[in-house]
C-alpha cells in the first residue's frame, strides 16, 4: 500500500490530501469518493444545473451556440443529444440518471445514486488533473523533494 498526496491549486490556499491505495488509479477513485467534502466548488458546479461555466457545459456545448443561449434543437432532440454526450464519460445507465437529474429542477443531488455521484467526482478529478488544477504525487516522491 502506498500513500499519494493530492494538491489542489486554489486561489486562496492549497489543500493537501493524503490517500492510501495500491495504485494511482485506486488513489484517484478514493479521492473522488471524498472530493465534494474536500473541494466545495465541485459540488456546487454540479448542483447549479446551468449550462454556462459549470460541470454541465461541455455536455451542452454543441447543443446551444446562440448568444442568447437559445436551443438549437427541439427538447426531445436536445435530451437525446445530451444523453449521447454524457455517455462519452458515463455508462448509459448513469447518463440517463444524470439527464433526469438535470431536467428535474426539484431533484437534489442527494437523490443521485452513490455510483452516479462517485462517477461525477471521478470525471471532475480527471478534468482537474488534466487542467493542472490538481496534482498527485506518491508520498515517497514528496519526501525526496524536501
Amino acid at each position: 500500500m502506498s500513500n499519494y498526496i493530492f494538491i489542489t491549486d486554489e486561489v486562496r490556499f492549497e489543500t493537501l490530501t493524503m490517500v492510501s491505495a495500491e495504485t494511482i488509479e485506486e488513489a484517484k477513485t478514493k479521492y473522488s469518493e471524498e472530493v465534494w467534502q474536500i473541494v466545495d466548488f465541485l459540488l456546487e458546479d454540479v448542483e447549479t444545473k446551468t449550462v454556462n461555466a459549470s460541470f454541465w457545459e461541455e455536455y451542452f456545448l454543441d447543443l446551444v451556440s446562440n448568444e442568447d443561449g437559445s436551443w438549437l434543437y427541439e427538447i426531445d432532440e436536445i435530451k437525446k443529444l445530451f444523453k449521447a454526450n454524457l455517455e462519452k464519460d458515463f455508462s448509459p445507465k448513469i447518463a440517463k440518471e444524470l439527464l433526469n437529474y438535470f431536467f428535474d429542477r426539484e431533484k437534489s443531488i442527494e437523490e443521485l445514486t452513490d455510483k452516479a455521484r462517485i462517477d461525477i467526482a471521478k470525471v471532475q478529478v480527471q478534468k482537474l488533473l488534466d487542467d493542472n488544477f490538481l496534482r498527485i504525487y506518491p508520498l515517497d516522491e514528496m519526501r525526496s523533494i524536501s
